[in-house]
């Protein structure tokens, strides 16, 4: 076969495993392959491209190898809009997103006989706004987290970035009258996993014109200030 497609198609993707279900909806699908010969016996080039009904695009264009498996793509994530993306940080933490939005381009593969994959290339998540579930006070956000040079590998359980800038944060900090912080119960319990956690390194990490609202409450004089142009870097970062 010469050249087999899709074009205009509308698909929706949802993961069952959250409550409720991630779900993202997904339209303008397209996708070519090329140069199919039976029995498999070489790659054949593809293209696949798709658009976010809430906003934002994937594109992907490399091989497929359907005698190995296994594939090769160059990936372009432009804008993806991270509202469907709340129940993840339900799920997970006691705060909602309110706005928030993802890009980023390299190489990915795959591998089918080990399930093994490879990506190369950067990540930025952009215009984050996390406020606590009970009072709907803004506690995290930032203008861009972006992240350079990123080597991910899950044959190796391995994730190395050379550098991860994070721009304009911001946190509310308050220590309770009991002395607690509020940022301490922001997470939920998780079960405890036998799988291995993945080696991590991060060359550099660097904050730029953060901002910080602190407050002491459990002093006998509470004592709260507004903190600007935070900024600095941190170096030689590993889970080792």
């Amino acid at each position: 076969v010469d050249k087999a497609g899709l074009a205009g198609h509308a698909v929706t993707w949802s993961d069952q495993t959250f409550q409720p279900a991630l779900s993202w909806e997904l339209e303008q699908l397209r996708f070519t392959i090329s140069g199919i010969a039976v029995p498999f016996r070489k790659a054949s080039p593809i293209e696949f491209a798709i658009r976010a009904k809430p906003g934002g695009s994937l594109k992907a264009t490399g091989s497929l190898d359907l005698s190995q498996p296994g594939t090769s793509l160059k990936v372009e994530l432009t804008n993806l809009a991270l509202a469907p993306a709340e129940t993840i940080v339900n799920q997970y933490t006691t705060l909602t997103l309110g706005t928030g939005k993802a890009g980023g381009a390299g190489k990915f593969e795959w591998n089918g006989k080990t399930n093994a994959i490879h990506y190369a290339g950067t990540m930025a998540v952009s215009d984050i706004d996390l406020k606590t579930a009970a009072t709907g006070e803004r506690l995290l956000a930032w203008q861009q987290l972006a992240a350079g040079d990123i080597r991910l590998d899950t044959g190796a359980n391995a994730l190395s970035i050379a550098q991860i800038k994070l721009d304009r944060p911001y946190a509310r900090i308050i220590i309770n009258k009991d002395r607690s912080v509020n940022l301490a119960g922001i997470m939920r319990p998780r079960p405890a996993s036998s799988a291995p956690p993945p080696a991590v390194t991060i060359e550099r990490v660097g904050v730029e014109r953060g901002t910080v609202d602190f407050a002491d409450l459990s002093l006998v004089l509470p004592f709260a200030t507004h903190i600007k142009s935070l900024g600095g870097a941190a170096s030689g970062l590993s889970s080792a």
